[in-house]
Parts: structure tokens; C-alpha cells; sequence
């Protein structure tokens, strides 16, 4: 794939700048070819002997077996908020986590990663109990059509639209508004930078258009600012009207 390294480093810089907790990054050159380096969260202390923290993938979090393909209704960030709940036992931690991985996966849509499956998110042992590990493996795919690796609704939808990311907001310990402010700032963060830090880390100008796609959802928010507001505000209708018919039967 074209600029792997680069294209993963951009999107993960941008990622920590995002309140999105990321490890160390650096992108270096050597013999003409980017080299994306990641710190290893899960080692510390002394490189030659280091020590290691459990590490749970999501795919363990949430008991999926080897052979699990898309479409699993397991293969959801809505079930894997639920199995946080049952392994973060510390509240103050475990609401940060929440709301930090429903970030990470309306992040995913903006930037187009539609790699996110469920061995690219995971748990961390710090010691004292479990909490979500730092974020790794985002990058932009050039043919992105706003369909994730894991569900992002109730109803199974794994389709990264902006309706299906803020109706979530609630599953997540995440206040609607509070949603919608951070949505539309990362959307007009990640628009703006995306192509000039593709040049800065070495993509050639005339390049940077085949990757337009993967950030499509973050310009068209950015675009039209007061779209996320219309749809919150359609959300909240709806919650207040019920579903149809209720109580009749």
C-alpha cells in the first residue's frame, strides 16, 4: 500500500492531538523508505529485561473465536463498551475509557480507517486493574466508504455516518452535545491538515488526492458546521417521541 508509514503516522498524530491517548510515534527515512516507529505500551523499565503488562485484545474482550467475520453481532464498540463495564472495575476509569473509545471510533470514520477490527483495539493491565490500551493500527485507506471493521449502532450498522456516531453518544457515557463538539472539532482539524502533513511526511503533492476519500466525512462536516447540531437535535426529537405506537398493544 503507498505511504503506509506515513499515512499511519499523520493520522496518528492527529489522533493524540484529539484527546485520543496514542503512544510514541516518530517517522524516520533510512535507505530511501519511511519507517513508522510506535513506543511499546505494553513493556516498560529496562530495555534488555523489560517488563510486560497483560494484554487482553478486544477480539478476547469480547469472545470471539478465530475464524468471527464482519457481521458478528459480537463485533460491535457498542458490546465491547458493555464488556468494559464487567472488566474496568474503578468508575472514574472506567467512564474515561468509555468515552474515550467512542472518540476512537468516530475518529476511525473521520480519518477512514476502516481497518478497526477487533484486534486493533484492546485492554491494558496497569498494575492496579484493567483500562483500555493506547490507541494503534489507524490508517486512512484510500477506498474507504465509511463502513468500519466493528458495528457502530444498535441495529448492527457498521456504517461510520455521523447519525450512527452521535445517536451512540448515550451507550457511551457521552453527553449529546459534548458529542457534538468534539466531532465537529476533530472533523475541522482532521480537513484541514490531513493533505499538507501527508506532504510534510514525504507524499508527493500529486499524491495526496488518491487518499481524499478516507478523509470525505471529516471535510463534508467541516463544510457545513451546523449539520451535527440538526442531527443531534433530530436524535433528541426522537427520543422524546418513543418509538411508534408505545404502550398499545
Amino acid at each position: 500500500m503507498p505511504h503506509l508509514p506515513a499515512r499511519e503516522y499523520v493520522v496518528m498524530q492527529m489522533a493524540g492531538e484529539l484527546d485520543i491517548r496514542v503512544p510514541q510515534i516518530l517517522l524516520e527515512r533510512h535507505g530511501g523508505r519511511e519507517v513508522f516507529l510506535v513506543e511499546r505500551f505494553d513493556r516498560c523499565g529496562d530495555p534488555l529485561q523489560p517488563q510486560r503488562h497483560l494484554f487482553a485484545s478486544a477480539h478476547t474482550v469480547l469472545g470471539l473465536e478465530a475464524r468471527t467475520t464482519p457481521g458478528d453481532p459480537r463485533r460491535s464498540y457498542l458490546v465491547l463498551a458493555d464488556r468494559m463495564r464487567r472488566w474496568i472495575q474503578e468508575t472514574p476509569a472506567l467512564q474515561d475509557d468509555l468515552q474515550e473509545l467512542w472518540r476512537r471510533m468516530a475518529y476511525n470514520a473521520l480519518v477512514g480507517n476502516g481497518d478497526d477490527h477487533p484486534r486493533n483495539h484492546g485492554l491494558i493491565h496497569d498494575g492496579t486493574g484493567w483500562r483500555l490500551s493506547r490507541a494503534f493500527d489507524i490508517t486512512p485507506l484510500p477506498k474507504f466508504v465509511r463502513i468500519l471493521a466493528m458495528s457502530v449502532a444498535a441495529d448492527g450498522s457498521q456504517e461510520g455516518s455521523a447519525l450512527n456516531l452521535l445517536a451512540s453518544c448515550a451507550h457511551f457515557g457521552v453527553d449529546l452535545n459534548q458529542g457534538v463538539a468534539w466531532l465537529g472539532r476533530a472533523a475541522v482539524h482532521v480537513a484541514g491538515h490531513w493533505e499538507q502533513r501527508l506532504r510534510d511526511s514525504g507524499v508527493p503533492a500529486g499524491q495526496t488526492a488518491q487518499f481524499a476519500p478516507a478523509f470525505r466525512l471529516a471535510s463534508e462536516l467541516a463544510e457545513a458546521p451546523r449539520l451535527l447540531e440538526e442531527i443531534a437535535s433530530g436524535i433528541v426529537r426522537q427520543v422524546h417521541k418513543g418509538p411508534p405506537h408505545a404502550g398499545i398493544r
